[in-house]
């Protein structure tokens, strides 16, 4: 089990919640009509074994983000993302 040392803050930024690490953003959620998302915006550095990670955009420089459009999926990757 992983112990975090200094764990992540919640802001709202444009009535979108981020989350930050030493005042850094690091995590942003968003929801849109069809579909919501979990967005990391260095999501380059993250290991991916699951392949679950995905572009987010024609032209990311580094975010990367899990694109959820029913409930199942999200349940599903729980796991993983946890």
């Amino acid at each position: 089990m992983c112990t975090v040392l200094n764990p992540l803050n919640e802001e709202f930024k444009c009535t979108t919640p981020c989350y930050t690490f030493q005042n850094k953003n690091i995590i942003l959620l968003g929801s849109f009509k069809e579909w919501c998302v979990i967005s990391f915006l260095k999501g380059v550095l993250l290991n991916d074994e699951n392949g679950i990670l995905i572009a987010a955009g024609e032209n990311p420089q580094s975010a990367k983000i899990i694109k959820f459009t029913h409930l199942e999926e999200i349940i599903k990757l729980e796991p993983i993302v946890t």
